[in-house]
């Protein structure tokens, strides 16, 4: 039987002659994912949901948060394999990519409208408007959570070495992710909702990241198997191991 991770393969190179070396293309999918999923959660960010809580009640929170913690388990991978550099790379991509999304919709806003548009003026304004808004604010708590993740990321890996792969990648998270729940949410909504709304939104978005880079911690261990079968295990120790050296 085919297993899946070869049925992907045979699809991004269905001819591995002149396809590119598998550490490029690796690196490529997974910042095409991470790009993908900041993106989303950028669009999605102005959205707040009240989360069901299992001991009842409701809990204040963004709706991009849904997709965010994809992208600090994809940070942690690339920093594995890539290191510092590499993680770096990714995070100015993203960086780039979402400015350029804010800018587009900025020059969409100002163009001449059809009368024959399936979606009305007043409508893409009410849906792009507090994406829009909310960039600056957004891009603040990214970079500083990045740079916070990548950085804790590699301390954390001087001490456990190549073990413990969920102290580093968890680890790094959870400090990060308070410093950008806390920003974005100050940034966004101050003069908007009141102070103790943003704090228990910020406590709200905090927690779901916690529980969710819990629970993601399989797949971050899935990845890292996947990325050893896909590269090689020598090999990929040799990048792990130069990784490290950069560091």
């Amino acid at each position: 039987m085919i297993k899946p991770f070869s049925i992907i393969l045979r699809a991004i190179l269905p001819n591995p002659q002149h396809a590119m070396p598998m550490k490029q293309l690796v690196f490529g999918i997974m910042a095409s994912i991470f790009v993908s999923c900041l993106v989303i959660a950028n669009l999605t960010g102005a959205f707040l949901i009240n989360l069901p809580l299992p001991w009842g009640g409701n809990q204040l929170i963004s709706g991009g948060i849904l997709t965010f913690p994809i992208t600090f388990l994809l940070t942690d991978m690339i920093n594995e394999f890539y290191g510092e550099a590499g993680a770096k790379q990714i995070t100015w991509l993203g960086f780039v990519v979402v400015i350029g999304f804010s800018l587009l919709f900025q020059l969409l806003l100002h163009l001449p409208v059809s009368p024959i548009t399936v979606i009305s003026l007043d409508t893409f304004t009410k849906v792009i408007a507090p994406f829009t808004n909310m960039i600056q604010a957004s891009l603040i708590a990214y970079v500083v959570g990045q740079f916070l993740d990548i950085g804790l990321f590699r301390v954390f890996k001087h001490y456990t070495g190549n073990k413990y792969l969920w102290v580093r990648a968890t680890g790094s998270t959870l400090v990060s992710q308070l410093f950008d729940s806390f920003i974005v949410t100050f940034v966004a909504f101050w003069g908007t909702l009141s102070v103790e709304q943003m704090v228990a939104m910020g406590q709200g978005n905090y927690s779901v990241k916690v529980v969710a880079a819990i629970l993601i911690t399989p797949l971050l261990y899935l990845g890292h198997k996947l990325v050893f079968r896909l590269l090689g295990e020598k090999k990929a120790e040799a990048i792990v191991a130069e990784a490290d050296e950069e560091g």
